[in-house]
């Protein structure tokens, strides 16, 4: 697993949260909700956008505990909305599939109308991702992704199931054993990592009894498993693990202001040492994906910032999205004992209760896309450089209720095109056969080891707008009677 659990493109949002892979325009916020255009003006459309908005900027459930409408509602009620001039909102599955397929709706800046949208503030690492196939299209796109593309297919993730299993097993099983996990204000773990402006040393806040399910097992998880796939040695996790840490806390498309000038030294010096790092790793690959990319680079059919832009992607992808999903996933299943009882009972129907905890909470908001030229959506008029966006809970919501589940299985059954949680066409998520694999493991160990999970309280929601998860979760693992490992571990 190369820690690409995310739908490409994921890591980029625009401004004010529009979109979630480079996508700028109209914002999603108090202003584009004041300016909605709602065709028919009907009052029960109204309040239905006024929902959507308010799921897109992550608003918190009205007094009472839950809106007024489910997602898969708000799909039937408005499945295609022109919010503001330049934004349309898509909540539909059919119509959601026909615009992430759309050629005409880029996540990069292929077209010279429609210019790149920074993602980061400091200039190395927006080059980093720049660089990388998921915020490109067309045929720089296809090209970079042949380069990586089988080993990632069903037949090659499914060859890695033993060592998912086990990274999966010990990564939880070493979190439940450090017994309290701690994390800063901010969501930075790990004392002596290097953070945007170098070392952390961060306030700490103890998980009551617990861990934290973020920084303890959702954050390393992903990159151990890319680590893995890309034939690392082991003893670099803690390094590769504070690289991918610095560019995703570096990810800050809405900041344009720049950032403070030693902030910015130490952002570009760790940028440097991962450059070196990327550089003489693919050269010494003798397999695997990272030798993919040195035959590519020698043939001459990618560059050298390529080369590094397909290694930094490779690392660090899943650190939000599959982090996420698998955060999502466990606080479905600990908020519901029934799904662990069902895994438990019928431990081959996992990969079905993960897709379905990916159809219940998505790992991102949003998809979003620009127009490369004037385009039509679900009738809805989008003029060139104008964003769409995908409501994902939404879209994903109603796709589920077109697959009900098999007795026995918790949620909808598996599909063999995968939940729309993963995107849709050529910019389907590289690494989803993994994921599934990641979160069907994550689901059945839980099962094995606990009777239940139990959240605790102190939960923060993620920064980011389009991420929808948390930076802290505290969790405490309730051991079956007969496990002693967990239950001396979890007390």
């Amino acid at each position: 697993m190369a820690g690409t659990a995310n739908t490409e493109g994921s890591r980029a949002s625009s401004r004010d949260g529009a979109g979630t892979d480079g996508g700028a325009g109209a914002a999603v916020g108090p202003a584009a909700a004041a300016n909605t255009v709602v065709p028919g003006d009907d009052a029960e459309r109204r309040h239905a956008v006024g929902e959507i908005m308010a799921r897109l900027r992550g608003d918190r459930a009205p007094v009472g505990g839950t809106f007024h409408r489910t997602p898969a509602e708000l799909a039937r009620i408005a499945p295609v909305v022109a919010v503001a001039p330049g934004l349309t909102v898509v909540t539909a599955a059919r119509e959601a599939r026909a615009l992430l397929a759309d050629p005409r709706l880029l996540v990069g800046s292929d077209e010279p109308a429609v210019p790149a949208v920074r993602v980061s503030p400091v200039g190395e690492i927006d080059a980093l991702y720049h660089a990388m196939f998921s915020l490109q299209d067309g045929a720089s796109h296809a090209r970079l992704r042949q380069v990586v593309a089988p080993y990632f297919s069903l037949g090659a993730a499914q060859a890695t199931e033993p060592a998912i299993t086990a990274l999966v097993e010990r990564t939880w099983d070493e979190a439940v054993s450090a017994g309290s996990g701690s994390v800063s204000a901010a969501g930075a773990t790990e004392s002596g990592s290097e953070g945007a402006s170098g070392p952390v040393a961060a306030e700490h806040e103890p998980a009551p009894a617990g861990f934290d399910l973020v920084a303890a097992f959702a954050d390393p998880l992903p990159i151990r498993l890319a680590r893995t796939t890309m034939g690392l040695p082991v003893e670099d996790e803690p390094q590769l693990m504070s690289w991918a840490r610095l560019l995703r806390d570096q990810l800050s498309p809405q900041q344009t202001g720049g950032v403070a000038p030693d902030v910015e030294r130490a952002a570009v010096a760790g940028t440097a040492r991962l450059r070196g790092y990327a550089e003489r790793a693919i050269a010494e690959a003798a397999d695997g994906p990272l030798h993919a990319i040195a035959a590519a680079s020698r043939a001459g059919n990618i560059r050298p910032h390529e080369a590094v832009g397909l290694f930094v992607l490779l690392l660090v992808n899943g650190l939000e999205t599959l982090s996420q999903a698998l955060v999502q996933a466990v606080r479905v299943v600990a908020a519901d004992p029934a799904w662990l009882a069902a895994v438990r009972a019928r431990p081959a129907t996992a990969l079905d209760a993960f897709r379905a905890a990916l159809r219940t909470e998505p790992p991102l908001r949003m998809l979003a896309r620009r127009a490369g030229c004037p385009v039509t959506i679900g009738g809805s008029r989008l003029a060139l450089g104008g964003t769409a966006v995908v409501l994902l809970a939404a879209a994903v919501a109603e796709d589920a209720e077109r697959a009900p589940g098999p007795p026995g299985a918790p949620g909808p059954r598996a599909r063999q095109d995968g939940a729309l949680a993963y995107g849709h066409g050529k910019h389907v998520c590289l690494g989803r056969h993994h994921a599934d694999l990641v979160g069907a493991a994550v689901l059945r160990h839980l099962a094995a080891r606990c009777a239940r999970v139990d959240l605790l309280p102190g939960a923060r929601p993620h920064r980011h707008v389009p991420v929808n998860g948390y930076a802290y979760l505290p969790v405490r693992p309730v051991p079956h009677a007969a496990d002693p490992f967990t239950r001396e571990r979890s007390a």
